[in-house]
Parts: structure tokens; sequence; C-alpha cells
């Protein structure tokens, strides 16, 4: 089950956002890091019609808009490894009819009736709508994995610009599960159905089981009933379509693999709090993670004083370690050979940067991989490698421009280059 990027190479084209530009921008004087380990300490981007015309040394073009960047830093626009920020899911199915009749009969597939949290043909992308993208540039974010992040076989989840206008670059680029129940804890089905974990598992393993029986029914020129969640699974159980599912926990890890392998997905984890302990399964089976790095402040290591009620010391120690060795899950998975992409995870953003620099200060990640969780790395996971992650003549204009170094916590963004329009975020 070898892991592959997730849009493939019939990926349909697209017509950049920023086709109106007809004058070339210059962004002249700055520092560039290219996103693959490559600095010009001095250069020039040229960009125009949506994309990177040039980078390096030469001179801009005469009849070029200048961006004056001395002093500043220009980075690939971040890639979001996994958000569900802005996506609204549609109503439910309505009316299923009447139950079948068991007691006498077997029927070949589950009564759509009872597939709770099972929304395989939903598109993420279909349904996501944001209206004011600030938030995201202070970050540096400027496209990403947009997924529903509810239910059990949750839908396909999009390739997204994070502007407004024409921004779903891929609509089908993975099918996402998770088999956690509804009883309760987040990402449950909302129905509260099924309510443990064995049922959420076994419902999950029968849907696939009916969508591959659907498939090969019609591959020996059978015709079922149309199904349109079967129908949105076939691509992920032929292998065409890669499938992220969710798992923290060293189990969870292995109970998503297991289902990999049972109906040949190509599965890439998100989430992967302690999916390092399983870094060398991950390694081995070529599976990468979409890596939520929801890490707060440093907790309290003394007890408050004076405090009667206040929690020993002993506890508070052990608090912090968790703490610490939450943060160095990254550099564990980079050590064992794991790539992963940083999310946002859409309750992240105010403190994604933050985030990524404890992992560096704290958790020792290199500041190399970091940015490359960010850029190159996390573009090729998600299949968009030849549009996005670098600073490269041909790719998108996504460009992020800071004034110093992205892992010290007084730099911030200053503009942003999204879809070859230039957005600045610190307002002169």
């Amino acid at each position: 089950m070898k892991h592959s990027a997730i849009a493939s190479a019939a990926l349909a084209a697209f017509v950049p956002f920023a086709a109106a530009q007809t004058k070339p921008l210059a962004i002249t004087n700055a520092r560039i890091e290219i996103g693959n380990g490559q600095v010009i300490e001095r250069g020039t981007v040229v960009v125009q019609g949506g994309k990177i015309v040039s980078v390096g040394t030469a001179a801009s073009p005469q009849d070029a808009d200048q961006f004056d960047a001395a002093g500043l830093t220009v980075y690939p626009g971040f890639v979001d490894g996994y958000t569900s920020r802005g996506v609204s899911l549609p109503s439910g199915g309505g009316n299923v009819g009447t139950a079948p009749e068991t007691r006498t009969q077997a029927p070949p597939s589950m009564w759509e009736g009872n597939r709770k949290g099972i929304r395989a043909s939903v598109v993420a992308g279909d349904n996501w709508k944001i209206s004011d993208f600030a938030d995201y540039y202070k970050q540096g974010l400027l496209a990403g994995l947009v997924a529903t992040g509810s239910g059990l076989i949750r839908g396909t989840a999009s390739i997204c610009e994070y502007r407004k206008a024409d921004a779903v670059l891929v609509h089908n680029a993975a099918m996402e599960i998770s088999t956690r129940s509804a009883g309760g804890g987040s990402g449950g089905t909302s129905q509260g159905y099924p309510g443990s974990l064995l049922g959420a598992i076994a419902l999950c393993r029968q849907v696939l089981a009916d969508a591959q029986t659907y498939g090969q029914r019609k591959n020996l020129g059978g015709n079922p009933t149309k199904d349109e969640a079967y129908e949105a699974l076939q691509a992920a159980l032929m292998g065409t379509q890669p499938t992220v599912m969710e798992a923290d926990s060293d189990r969870e890890v292995a109970r998503s693999l297991n289902i990999a392998d049972e109906f040949g997905l190509r599965a890439i984890v998100k989430g992967g709090r302690d999916a390092s302990a399983s870094g060398e399964k991950l390694k081995g089976k070529g599976v990468a993670v979409l890596l939520r790095i929801d890490y707060t402040d440093a907790p309290d290591r003394e007890p408050k004083k004076d405090d009667p009620d206040a929690t020993p010391k002993a506890v508070l120690e052990d608090r912090y370690a968790e703490w610490q060795k939450r943060l160095g899950n990254p550099k564990r998975l980079a050590d064992a050979g794991v790539k992963f992409a940083f999310t946002s995870d859409g309750g992240l953003i105010d403190d994604y940067l933050g985030n990524v620099r404890r992992v560096i200060s704290i958790g020792g990640l290199s500041r190399e991989a970091a940015l490359r969780a960010m850029t190159s790395d996390a573009a090729a996971i998600l299949g968009v490698g030849d549009r996005l992650g670098t600073i490269e003549a041909g790719k998108m204009a996504n460009l992020v421009i800071m004034n110093g170094d992205f892992a010290s916590s007084g730099t911030v963004v200053q503009s942003v280059i999204v879809g070859g329009e230039r957005v600045d975020v610190v307002k002169k």
C-alpha cells in the first residue's frame, strides 16, 4: 500500500485567478527561500497572469510594477494540509423508504437508512465558502486541503486556493474516513449512531464492502441500482484516489492501516498526534501524515502559592513532560523518514505559526523540515507539487513575504501574493 500524491496527472486543467493581471509584478531585492533548500540572498521574482515567470538574480522587466522587498524574505505560499473551516454540509437525504424485510430475505447490501454518517458523495469544495481570508494570510496560508470533517465516510476533500473567486483547484482530491463513533466525540455522525467504536468500524467496513461488490457487479456487466455513495467510493477502492484516515493514537493508526490494507486503499493519516509511535510502520508502507499541531503555551510546572487545593508539583511535571513529548512528535516522524504536512485543522488559524515555532524551538524539529512541511512536502503529499510548494517558473504565483525568518517569534507576514494578486497584510 504505497502512498502516492493525492492529485494525479489526470487532474483537470485550471484557469489562473489572476488572468486579468496583464502587467508583470517584480518583487526585487528580496531574500528568496525557494522551498527546496535553496536560497537566493538577493534576487527577483517576477509574476504575471497568476504564475511565476522567473526567479533569480536577473534585473526585473522595465515594464513591471515594482515591489522593493529589501530586508524582506519571500517564501512559497504555505500549504495547509487539512481544514474543514468554511464547509457547510448539505441537509439530510430525506425519506429513504421502508426498511427491507430481513427475516426471510438476505438483501445484498445495507439498507440506506442504516448508513448514518455516510456522506461519500459530498464534495467539500462544492460546499465551501469563506468571505474573509485575512487570518489565513497573517499565517501565510494560501492553499490547502478542504474537507467536510464530519461523519464516518465523510465525502471527498478538495484542494482549494485561499481566495474568493474560482478557488477550487481539485474537486475530487481524496476520500475521507473516520472510524470514531458518534457517542459524543468530535468527528461523529451527529445522529448518535453508531454510538460505539465497534459499531463505527463495522458500519464503515460494511459500506466499503458493499461499495466493492457494487463496483464488481458493474465491471462484470451487471446493472445494480445506482447508488451515489457507492459510486463516489469507486475511485478510492480502485486506488486512483487516496483516502485520508483520521487517527491520532498508535492504536488508531494501526486500525486505519488495517482497513486500508483490507480494501486496497491508499491511506494518508490525518491528525497524527502520536503517529511517531507508528513511525516504522508508516515509513514501511509509504504513508504520509497530515499533522495537526494544536499545541498550547507551556503548562505550569510550579503549584500556585498559598493555594491549599493547588495541583501537586508531581502532577504538573507529568503534564509538562507530556506537553514536551507531543511537541517532539514531528521530529520523531522526521527521524523515522515519514513525510508530513502541517495542518491548521480549521480552528488553529490564529496560532499556526506559533505552533510551528514551538515544534522547532522546543520539539527539536529542524527549521528546514518545518519549512518543507508547510511548502514542498505539503504540496507533494496533496499531489500539487507541480503547482505549489516551491518558487519556480511556471508554478502558481502564491508567495509569502515576511520581515525575517519564519521561525523567529518577532517575524510577521507583510504581504502575500495569492493567485498572482498582491495583498498587504501589514497596512502601510
